[in-house]
């Protein structure tokens, strides 16, 4: 099982699209594939999948995973219980399933997020947070044997972005438009990310530098303008990793 986050430092970049749109060419590919939806705050995979899911208001889903280690100190026996089937097998395409974040139509997913409190996942004494999402990944690996786990990442520099980022991705896919503001936060988290010095984690995730929302090439241009933006965000980004 390979695991690829999705992460952008901001919103409205198309990574939650992107996830879904490689999810489904996974599948038709013949690779089995799970999704986490890991933006708790905003959760975006479903409605991509609307056509696909009978309901959009789950019985279960990440955040009551999560919750149940707050309450019982200890993770849900199995993670099977939690996963929703977007897509069975059938003759050309795998399994698409999908971890979601929760009923957030119900007023007790917004109780039972509030109740997570970080602190006690990685910060208190004797905490066991880093066991308890490997346990997870470990679990759907077993449970649910996927080719491909996808997780869509919260944005911004947050727990959830390190947990999806650092914890659980072999691979990363970063995503970016061409302004100040998401070039620098995503300078950032690309120097956080690619920091090997952590026993724990050990060597950094694959990364994959995407940038979206690039201009298209008018008729009568001799070059696409996205040619030049791409080569300077890529000079800019390299300089910035060596110094």
């Amino acid at each position: 099982m390979k695991t690829i986050t999705f992460y952008s430092y901001k919103g409205g970049v198309g990574r939650t699209l992107a996830l879904s749109n490689i999810a489904t060419r996974l599948a038709e590919f013949g690779k089995s594939v799970c999704m986490i939806d890991f933006d708790l705050e905003a959760p975006g995979i479903p409605y991509k999948f609307k056509k696909q899911l009978n309901s959009m208001e789950f019985e279960t889903g990440l955040v009551d995973y999560l919750q149940h280690y707050v309450k019982h100190r200890q993770a849900p026996p199995n993670v099977k219980k939690f996963i929703t089937t977007v897509q069975e097998a059938k003759e050309n395409q795998k399994e698409i399933t999908l971890l979601p974040a929760g009923n957030i139509y119900s007023k007790d997913y917004w109780v039972k997020l509030s109740s997570i409190g970080w602190d006690k996942f990685f910060y208190e004494k004797d905490s066991t947070g880093v066991e308890f999402f490997f346990d997870l990944k470990e679990k759907i690996k077993k449970e649910i044997q996927p080719d491909y786990l996808l997780i869509d990442s919260r944005t911004g520099i947050t727990e959830i972005a390190g947990i999806t980022l650092s914890l659980l991705a072999d691979e990363v896919v970063l995503l970016s438009v061409n302004n100040e503001e998401n070039l620098e936060g995503t300078q950032q988290v690309l120097r956080t990310i690619l920091q090997n010095n952590n026993p724990v984690l050990g060597t950094p995730p694959k990364i994959h530098f995407v940038m979206s929302r690039m201009p298209q090439k008018k008729e009568g241009q001799a070059e696409s303008p996205s040619y030049k933006i791409i080569q300077k965000v890529k000079y800019r980004l390299n300089q910035f990793l060596i110094d």
